[in-house]
């Protein structure tokens, strides 16, 4: 391993598994992804995926498995919940990083690319969360750069490579995974049809060939998921909650937005480098017609951009994927800056002074909003003011190296100041947080109870309620649903029961003992 690849392999893993236990679970998707993961480790049930004893056949559970091992080998944690997606994350920097050596790019160049992707902030938060996103991210970088490198170099091995993130992207989210890899693909081979004006049939054969044994461990999957759960099962992976995610008829979870919904959040994609992001793909658009690596890029973050936006269900972490083809886009067109720069070309000079200033006033704004979020959760004084003073000192070498014009300086005090930002932020404030955003407040309430004696059940639960029932207290809860039953089960003696205020029943003979307040969601206990 080289000096470079040890540096981007060693920030990488800092930024992404530091102080990665210091805080709960939270949002909707952690608590059930966990739960699910712990309810196939403790119940062995490695085909059908359940959450609190229920089907959850959302997505295909490649994560759910690497889950469940991190749990059995480190214990049912937020740490071990979160592992596969950490790591999942650095391996998309190393892929990035390595492809862009394999396609004779400057290392310096592969190296920002490298850093780029992993200090953006959407990047690293999902990187950081129990989820699907980030192996996703892994699976479509993977099959993107290694068809990219088979176009450049024919060889069995940028096939299997390819095959290979078909399969973890496929395994990690379904018809998603070979949508985003496939329309990138798609796209690419029409606009250089049409460049060359000659169709050659295995262009296409190829990249179809390699994604059907991509596809062979999903179909493994699903046979087995059909001989255990019958059609119905299959039909609900595939259709409900892939292809009817998109048309618009799934009704659960379906994030429903208007299809300019990215457009309006453009300002948000790729931040803090959206700028650089940007630039880079105005660049490679202008020389798309004789760059093929510029066309490809391009077509990385246009194709599945358009398509998403065509999807009735919207979220912003859809966009993730795109997320390597924007810093490797960005980080070419630093380098193009910078070669020009150094043959005094006077205008990349003035465009080098501007972006520098610009982010020179932006990182120091967001070293000072996060010195003042830090006072405002009330962290450790000491833990505090090391943060401050690490923030401090690398504004402060960022505006020498401006004043100076030392512009290598400038980008590796910009580095510097976004991965203090993101460790002081994981280690103070997310832990502060906890009180208001996770359901360790309710569960540790909840175990208190039982020990003393208490049976708990819950009544109507949301999926979110279900797994963190089963992740911390690593068992399954009885569910009811219906008053009726609700007031005989209170009936039966020293009993709770835990619910959201949005399903709150009249209850003649019980009263709500305890309110939590979790994100914006009131959760009760209920009891005699």
């Amino acid at each position: 391993m080289t000096k470079t690849t040890s540096t981007l392999f060693l920030l990488a893993a800092l930024l992404f598994l530091f102080a990665l236990n210091s805080y709960q679970l939270r949002s909707s998707t952690e608590p059930r992804v966990a739960g699910a993961a712990t309810e196939m480790l403790i119940y062995r049930d490695w085909v059908v995926p359940r959450l609190n004893g229920a089907p959850f056949l959302e997505k295909p559970p490649l994560s759910l498995w690497l889950d469940s091992a991190a749990m059995r080998l480190f214990g049912i944690t937020p740490m071990a919940a979160r592992l596969a997606s950490a790591l999942a994350g650095v391996a998309t920097a190393l892929v990035v990083f390595w492809s862009l050596l394999r396609w004779r790019r400057p290392r310096g160049e592969a190296l920002l690319a490298g850093v780029l992707l992993i200090t953006m902030a959407a990047y690293w938060s999902n990187a950081r969360q129990v989820g699907e996103d980030a192996l996703l991210t892994l699976g479509t970088t993977l099959a993107l750069t290694a068809y990219f490198s088979a176009v450049r170099r024919h060889g069995a091995r940028n096939w299997l490579l390819f095959a290979l993130g078909i399969a973890i992207a496929t395994m990690s989210k379904g018809v998603l995974g070979l949508a985003l890899t496939g329309v990138v693909i798609f796209a690419w081979l029409v606009v250089t049809t049409m460049q060359t004006q000659r169709f050659t049939v295995g262009d296409w054969l190829r990249p179809a060939l390699a994604t059907l044994l991509g596809l062979v461990p999903l179909a493994l999957w699903l046979f087995a998921l059909y001989r255990q759960g019958g059609a119905d099962a299959v039909a609900e992976i595939i259709l409900s909650n892939s292809v009817g995610r998109f048309a618009g008829d799934f009704e659960n979870g379906g994030h429903f937005e208007p299809f300019y919904y990215y457009l309006a959040k453009l300002p948000e994609i790729f931040q803090p480098w959206t700028v650089l992001a940007l630039l880079g793909l105005w660049a490679a658009l202008r020389k798309a017609a004789s760059d093929r690596a510029a066309l490809f890029l391009s077509c990385w973050i246009l194709a599945p951009f358009v398509l998403l936006s065509l999807s009735s269900g919207k979220r912003m972490v859809y966009l993730l994927a795109i997320y390597p083809a924007a810093a490797i886009l960005a980080a070419h067109y630093c380098g193009d800056l910078w070669r020009r720069f150094i043959a005094h070309d006077d205008g990349a000079a003035r465009v080098l002074r501007v972006l520098s200033w610009l982010y020179a006033l932006v990182l120091s704004a967001l070293a000072i909003a996060l010195t003042a979020t830090l006072v405002k959760h009330k962290a450790s004084p000491l833990a505090t003011a090391v943060a401050a003073l690490a923030l401090l000192l690398g504004c402060i070498a960022l505006w020498r190296a401006l004043r100076h014009r030392e512009y290598a300086g400038v980008a590796a005090a910009c580095a510097a100041i976004m991965s203090v930002a993101y460790l002081s932020y994981a280690a103070l404030v997310l832990p502060a947080q906890d009180r208001k955003e996770t359901f360790q407040p309710l569960f540790a309430e909840l175990q208190a109870l039982k020990n003393s004696g208490h049976e708990i059940a819950l009544y109507q639960p949301s999926e979110r309620l279900a797994g963190a029932t089963v992740f911390y207290t690593a068992s399954k809860a009885p569910v009811l649903h219906s008053a009726e039953e609700l007031e005989a089960y209170f009936a039966t003696g020293n009993a709770v029961a835990t619910l959201e205020a949005g399903v709150m029943p009249a209850l003649h003979n019980a009263k709500v003992l305890e309110t939590f307040s979790i994100g914006k969601r009131d959760y009760y206990i209920v009891g005699r």
